[in-house]
């Protein structure tokens, strides 16, 4: 009987024993998925910190295209476009990067496969040194630049002079051969922006005639997009197609907020150190069959501009027929008026392109695709060096 009840008291005993080992396993497991959860916060937490922000910063969209970086020290990536964003990385001289947007003074990029930003201080559109001289002592141009139009204008007639002087002295050496520098400077104003400006300005220098001083523009009746949103990508392309072939550009507006009116970009152009002035929009038309490429150009018995009107209509001839060449587009000519703003305050020869209608289906398509884009861009560039043959 002694011999059952010890029999009975160690199993009693094993079986507490067993009990409190799976307790304390299960305790265990318990603590290791708390601290699994702890650092999975953690990490969501750190992740959370270097998000990738959504677009709440009024960037622009512009085709896609790369750029160089062009620093002599490191260019940070980061997070937003903002002061103090997070650093995801770092970008090194004669690095690409694809752009496909900006605001303000950064470059929205893909990095890693992510939407990132850059200052734009240090990203060009070619690569660093991509034009030499063969004497490596001659004297060197300053690379085709952008005059910003909200620099002062005695600082842009200063930096145009410096230009000149450069080039002379680098064309005064026998050894040293430039490859790209034109020393022509372009100004471009891609026309509108985001809203219209119903207050009033003379037609022309001393006119009683009165008009607004920025209209809205239209807008693609099958696309729905903007006209100043396809103007302003179209000259951020013609800006890289004419830096790339080695002139100089001054941009009246980069961004959907440039409240100058009609007359004022005309007086920024008069007092850039542009030769030429291109003005870049869209048509429409009630007759949604209409299609095709005009510019507009100032007649001959213009009271304000009648001394530039025969430069002014060759240009817009060629400019016309460079885009009809490049895109196929039909070729509706040079249309002269003298009742628009904008061109009745110029002093420098100007063309109003009308690169298509976006009230028709066809054309309203073509002109808000990137490929098309580019032909536009490349077209009125081609217009613009026959005008210097």
């Amino acid at each position: 009987m002694k011999h059952w009840l010890n029999r009975i008291l160690l199993i009693i005993a094993v079986c507490f024993v067993m009990l409190a080992v799976g307790c304390s396993q299960q305790n265990t497991e318990q603590e290791g998925n708390s601290t699994n959860q702890e650092q999975t916060k953690d990490k969501d937490k750190k992740e959370k910190t270097t998000e990738i922000p959504t677009e709440e910063w009024g960037v622009i969209a512009i085709p896609e295209r790369y750029y160089y970086v062009n620093s002599n020290g490191v260019v940070n990536v980061v997070n937003g476009p903002v002061e103090n964003a997070d650093v995801l990385g770092t970008l090194y001289n004669g690095e690409k990067v694809l752009v496909t947007g900006y605001v303000d003074d950064w470059y929205r990029i893909i990095f890693s496969g992510n939407v990132c930003y850059v200052n734009n201080e240090h990203i060009d559109a070619t690569p660093p040194n991509e034009s030499e001289t063969i004497d490596v002592d001659a004297k060197k141009t300053d690379p085709p630049r952008e005059v910003e139009t909200t620099a002062d204008m005695a600082k842009v007639e200063k930096q145009s002079e410096e230009a000149t002087k450069a080039t002379t002295e680098a064309q005064q050496s026998t050894e040293a051969t430039i490859t790209t520098v034109k020393n022509k400077i372009i100004c471009i104003d891609a026309g509108h922006q985001k809203s219209g400006i119903s207050e009033q300005e003379p037609n022309g220098p001393g006119s009683s005639v009165m008009k607004a001083k920025l209209a809205t523009g239209t807008q693609g009746t099958t696309t729905g997009v903007a006209e100043h949103v396809v103007n302003l990508q179209v000259s951020l392309l013609l800006k890289e197609e004419l830096l790339s072939r080695g002139y100089e550009v001054v941009m009246i507006r980069e961004t959907d907020d440039c409240p100058k009116s009609n007359a004022e970009r005309a007086e920024i152009a008069n007092n850039s150190g542009a030769e030429l002035f291109i003005r870049v929009h869209a048509n429409g038309s009630d007759d949604p069959t209409v299609h095709g490429v005009v510019t507009f150009a100032p007649s001959e018995q213009n009271e304000y501009v009648a001394d530039i009107a025969p430069e002014c209509n060759r240009l817009s001839q060629l400019v016309t027929d460079g885009i009809v060449e490049r895109t196929g587009a039909k070729n509706l000519g040079v249309q002269q008026t003298d009742t628009m703003t904008g061109i009745n305050w110029c002093k420098i020869p100007v063309t109003i392109v009308e690169m298509g209608f976006m009230t028709n289906p066809e054309e309203d398509k073509n002109l808000t695709t990137a490929s098309y884009q580019k032909k536009i861009a490349k077209g009125i560039a081609d217009g613009i060096d026959a005008y210097y043959e």
